[in-house]
């Protein structure tokens, strides 16, 4: 017959407390034999090889990128600037268009920037001018003014505005007041040369002038030779600045006047498209435009 345990016993005591502990130092250790197999078996995951840059490893890298746009650089335009210079001929009077009327058509026309430029803007009389679109009358010109009338005043002006372009028809009212044509070229070529010397890099039109319509000497015959003079003006230019002359007289017919000196409107076109042409043989603008 087996013997029973007193359970107060001391012997008790320690069978009990040999259960409680036992067991669960089993389970640990199974569990630490489990961890074990997983680092050393073959069934465990693998981490993946690392790839050195430079090796001959054939891994396939993503590279991420950000791509900032860069603004497309931006390119001002500067307009050309044209100064017209002369007389009641460029000024006109209240009720006509002027050439600068059919230029601006014209320059726009071409979409060429552009900024007429000068001290005046009305006409003879206050105005308003004919032209039958709005354009620039902005201009440099003087009713009944002789060449030495402008000097001082739009050589000052051309040295504070620093016109790209000066347009310049003048000597008529010179010849008409009895003033020769040899004396009379001689004060444009000095006005000329002294626009350069305040605007070394201008670039200057200057007008074999209009025919006139009465039979006085002044006209028939100073006026042509006048106009001969003029056509050794392109002499004049330097490197920096042109001088171009524009032929006005020939083909421009009498009828193309409204009295003895001044343009139509027919008349004023045809000085605007003279004007044009030689804008574009002198390169200041596009002759394709």
């Amino acid at each position: 017959m087996a013997e029973r345990l007193n359970p107060g016993s001391s012997a008790g005591l320690c069978d009990r407390f040999a259960w409680r502990w036992f067991i669960p130092l089993i389970l640990v250790i199974m569990m630490l034999a489990a961890c074990g197999d997983t680092k050393g078996g073959g069934s465990a995951t693998t981490p993946a090889p690392t790839t050195t840059l430079g090796s001959s490893s054939t891994a396939t890298m993503t590279e991420s990128t950000t791509t900032t746009a860069v603004p497309e650089p931006t390119t001002t335009v500067h307009p050309l600037t044209i100064m017209a210079i002369g007389d009641s001929i460029t000024a006109g009077s209240t009720g006509w268009a002027t050439y600068r009327c059919y230029l601006n058509g014209a320059l726009d026309d071409d979409e060429v920037a552009f900024d007429f430029v000068g001290r005046y803007s009305a006409p003879h009389r206050g105005g308003p001018y004919a032209c039958p679109t709005v354009f620039d009358e902005d201009h440099e010109a003087l009713w009944g003014a002789h060449i030495q009338d402008v000097v001082v005043d739009v050589t000052a002006s051309v040295e504070v505005l620093q016109p790209d372009v000066a347009l310049v028809h003048l000597g008529t009212n010179d010849l008409s007041h009895g003033q020769g044509p040899a004396g009379t070229a001689d004060e444009l070529e000095s006005f000329v040369a002294g626009l350069q010397a305040v605007s070394p890099d201008i670039t200057i039109l200057v007008a074999q002038i209009i025919p006139c319509d009465t039979p006085a000497v002044w006209c028939t015959e100073d006026l042509p030779a006048f106009n001969d003079a003029v056509a050794s003006f392109a002499g004049l230019s330097t490197d920096d600045s042109s001088v171009i002359v524009v032929d006005m007289e020939t083909g421009f017919n009498l009828s193309d006047l409204r009295d003895a000196l001044h343009p139509t409107d027919a008349g004023d076109e045809i000085m605007a498209n003279r004007w044009m042409i030689a804008l574009q043989e002198a390169g200041v603008i596009d002759a394709s435009g």
